[in-house]
């Protein structure tokens, strides 16, 4: 499922029907993201998405994907930190640059960036 997730993602980006900027901007806002209950993260992703989408250059079964990846998005970073509360006395961090164990959303957006240069739409 993950896959399937940026892969859709990927999608979006390399038909220039998300921009890039969309992940830079929730990396920003990781710090905070990552401290909000799940109905808040995929509230402000969501937001994000919608303000850096192209919907003239889609078609409308693509776009749609839009309204979901947001849940899924949010729900793998849930599993992932389930995953790592279980073990003991991890300091998990919020920002990507850190060489750390990080919370389970900031993590995905890392895979995100990666997505986004597979597409060839990486920023400097």
């Amino acid at each position: 499922m993950p896959l399937e997730i940026f892969e859709q993602f990927r999608e979006l980006i390399e038909n220039d029907i998300l921009s890039p900027k969309c992940v830079y901007t929730l990396l920003v806002e990781a710090p905070i993201l990552a401290g909000l209950d799940i109905s808040a993260q995929q509230s402000e992703i969501q937001r994000v998405f919608n303000r850096e989408s192209n919907k003239e250059k889609s078609e409308e079964t693509l776009y749609k994907k839009i309204d979901t990846l947001p849940q899924q998005l949010v729900n793998l970073g849930k599993a992932m930190d389930k995953v790592t509360n279980e073990k003991k006395d991890v300091e998990m961090s919020v920002y990507l640059e850190e060489d750390k164990v990080h919370y389970g959303l900031v993590e995905v957006l890392g895979w995100l960036r990666v997505m986004i240069f597979l597409a060839g739409k990486e920023q400097y």
